[in-house]
């Protein structure tokens, strides 16, 4: 029980009474409806935290979606094994820019703008070993090549649906190169977008 004060009077009198006993004022059609509870200072941040990671998310897949759409995209995969996949589209216009997976890698974390300037939207011809052939969130095939001796330095390149067949014939630890356009960093890895 709660306590709650009169229209008319003042007087403080139960939540449950229907009428104030000391004037008689019908209290049950005035009572006002109990205040919602405001959420707590933390639950609001932690609101605002998701709906910001939700959007910087879907900002980044979008931009990434549209980067990639932007041009033409001459891919190729090669491997220095012979069993290896083997996929080469239409020659590029410009000679590609020959360079290790480790030193695009380093390239970018000493600086990623001079290294943007060097290698975003130019042919890049990247050679490394394979760490990863995996499927991205929107189903497509991508290959991560070692940009170190930690496996999480990598430098991923990204292919389009039509070429999983190629990339499944790949082996982690196997030494490839690929041609690709470079579409700058991504979570701290150098991308390459191998749509074609």
């Amino acid at each position: 029980m709660a306590l709650i004060t009169c229209t008319e009077c003042q007087a403080e009198i139960s939540d449950k009474a229907e009428a104030c006993p000391k004037c008689g004022n019908p209290m049950a059609a005035k009572v006002a409806p109990p205040r919602k509870k405001e959420a707590s200072l933390g639950r609001k941040v932690l609101r605002t935290s998701a709906g910001l990671i939700v959007g910087v998310l879907a900002l980044g897949f979008w931009v990434s979606h549209e980067t990639q759409n932007a041009g033409t995209s001459e891919s190729s995969v090669t491997s220095t094994q012979p069993d290896a996949v083997a996929a080469a589209n239409n020659a590029p216009s410009e000679p590609p820019i020959k360079i290790s997976a480790s030193d695009l890698y380093a390239s970018y974390h000493a600086n990623e703008v001079a290294a943007d300037g060097k290698y975003k939207g130019r042919i890049l011809e990247v050679r490394g070993i394979v760490t990863t052939i995996g499927k991205d969130v929107l189903d497509n095939p991508y290959v991560s090549l070692a940009g170190s001796d930690n496996e999480f330095e990598s430098v991923n390149a990204y292919f389009g649906k039509d070429k999983a067949d190629e990339l499944a014939k790949l082996s982690k630890g196997e030494s490839i190169s690929v041609t690709c356009r470079g579409n700058g960093m991504s979570i701290g890895s150098p991308v390459l977008d191998c749509k074609g």
